[in-house]
Formats: structure tokens, C-alpha cells, sequence
């Protein structure tokens, strides 16, 4: 019997080379998709966040709508609620929402109504301001024993910080009372 001996020729290390390249290749697409993952986490937090600065600033508009219902309208007040009226009355309405938007936190807390009720995931109570905006009066009236009719309107504008203090939303409403 013969038995051969084959010697290896020698290698040139291509092999190695390109599976080392493509191992390369392939730790770049797992960093990168590792990292847009945490970005779009932290966008969707983010969106979650604002939608809940949202929400909290929406039931601040409908705790102000009460607050007028119950409050306001029936005793027709003549004044602004606000503790600091000088602070209500130099608000232009026409540039109310820059204006509010640009308050500072501590302004909403000297000025501002807060909630009452607690809300879920929000450690902030909203706050809201209610201005009376006009009152117009109807212009037919039948006779001097008629009692003048008319409507009131008032602006109610609230403020909310979602889960964090970096998410505040702002929201504007106008609310119109007949008497």
C-alpha cells in the first residue's frame, strides 16, 4: 500500500480576512440600530410626556368651566378672578397666549387657580386663570320693565407640566354666559 503525503501549501489568510471584515460590518449595524432604538425611545417618551402636560392642562380648562358655571356666573361678577388684578388687567387679549406661555412657573403660582382633584402621573396640580374678555349686552330691548339680557364671555387659559418639568402645555378657551 502507498499512503501519500500531501503537504499544505501555504495560506494566505483570506478567509480570516473577509470574515473579519464582515464581523466589522456587522458590529457597525448593531450599534447603529442599538442606538436609533434609544433615540426613538426617548422620543416616544417625550410624546407621552406632552400628551400628558396635555391632558392635565385639558382638565384644568374643564375644572375652570366648572368654576365658572358655579361660581362666576351666577353672582355675575363684575371683576376678574385673579388674587392680582393689576396682574389679569394688563393682559392684552389679542397676545394672551404668547403672554401665558412666557410666564414664569412661579407667576401661575402666585395667580393661578389650582386644581383641586389629583391626577394620575402628574406630581403638578394644573392651574388656571379665568378673565372676564366682554360683556354684550343684546341690543332689542322691548321695554323698560324688560330685564337687560346679554352675555358675559371669559377666557380661561390653563397650564400643566407633564410627568417631568420639561413637557408644559397651554391651553385657551373661551366660555360665554348668558343672563
Amino acid at each position: 500500500m502507498r499512503y501519500s503525503l500531501v503537504l499544505p501549501s501555504r495560506q494566505r489568510g483570506a478567509a480570516l480576512v473577509v470574515s473579519m471584515l464582515l464581523l466589522l460590518v456587522m458590529t457597525v449595524l448593531a450599534l447603529t440600530a442599538s442606538q436609533a432604538t434609544q433615540q426613538q425611545e426617548r422620543m416616544a417618551g417625550n410624546a407621552r410626556d406632552l400628551d400628558l402636560a396635555f391632558q392635565a392642562s385639558e382638565a384644568g380648562l374643564r375644572t375652570a368651566e366648572i368654576h365658572i358655571q358655579q361660581i362666576v356666573a351666577p353672582k355675575r361678577a363684575a371683576s376678574i378672578i385673579c388674587d392680582r388684578r393689576d396682574e389679569c388687567d394688563a393682559i392684552d387679549r389679542k397676545d394672551a397666549a404668547q403672554d401665558y406661555q412666557h410666564r414664569a412657573p412661579a407667576w401661575w403660582e402666585d395667580n393661578a387657580h389650582e386644581m383641586e382633584q389629583p391626577l394620575a402621573q402628574i406630581e403638578v396640580k394644573p392651574r388656571y386663570v379665568i378673565e372676564r374678555w366682554a360683556d354684550v349686552p343684546d341690543t332689542l330691548t322691548l321695554g323698560s320693565s324688560m330685564q337687560k339680557s346679554g352675555t358675559i364671555y371669559y377666557v380661561a387659559t390653563s397650564r400643566a407640566q407633564g410627568a417631568t418639568d420639561t413637557a408644559v402645555a397651554i391651553v385657551e378657551t373661551s366660555y360665554a354666559v348668558r343672563y
